[in-house]
């Protein structure tokens, strides 16, 4: 039998299904027992990124419920993301596994650049800046990026790869060059908002 989840389900481009329904993490209190709480209700797809600094709590949170029996891996929905500090090829691989072990998974389920822009890498700082106050931005090209997402794909690391905040434009190189093609285009909204920027730009 494949994977129940008790929500309705979408079958993305690459055949895999996601949840209509997951909980967004950001900013969330009580992570771990929210975690739980949720999978108790039915909650099966989980959205998180490393910006959001509970990676590490919703680990946990898994690692409980795994154990116990409550739910298998394959029950779940995982989603992290690449923060705009971490887009270097060079860096993604570590700032990938650190997701990882943080969510004490052997796999992720889908895994998106967080945003197109890219920040020069600081260590932990989530949005570095110069002596003047402004962003330090870096000449990484997202495509690039995309590149070092597709090779965790490859590796069996990641089922399905997306973007987040991208505009259209930025959506048609992606797809120009793409090998695996986004499987996922997140973007911000609250009822009643709508960017026509950011749709037609």
């Amino acid at each position: 039998m494949g994977t129940q989840f008790l929500a309705p389900v979408v079958k993305l481009n690459n055949g895999t299904t996601i949840p209509k329904l997951g909980l967004g993490t950001y900013d969330i209190k009580h992570v771990r027992d929210t975690i739980k709480a949720a999978i108790d209700v039915g909650y099966r797809h989980f959205d998180t990124a490393w910006l959001y600094n509970n990676e590490r709590e919703i680990g946990d949170a898994l690692k409980e419920v795994l154990k116990e029996g409550k739910v298998k891996r394959e029950d779940l929905f995982i989603t992290t993301k690449l923060y705009m500090t971490k887009m270097d090829p060079v860096d993604i691989r570590a700032a990938f596994n650190q997701s990882l072990e943080r969510l004490q998974l052997e796999y992720v389920d889908l895994y998106l650049i967080h945003a197109p822009t890219s920040l020069k890498n600081c260590g932990d700082q989530t949005l570095p800046k110069d002596e003047q106050g402004s962003l330090l931005l870096t000449n990484v090209d997202y495509v690039d990026t995309w590149k070092g997402l597709e090779e965790l794909v490859d590796e069996g690391l990641v089922k399905s790869i997306g973007v987040s905040n991208f505009n259209n434009k930025q959506m048609e190189r992606i797809l120009e060059m793409a090998k695996h093609k986004p499987a996922i285009h997140q973007r911000f909204g609250r009822r009643f908002w709508y960017s026509s920027r950011t749709q037609n730009s």
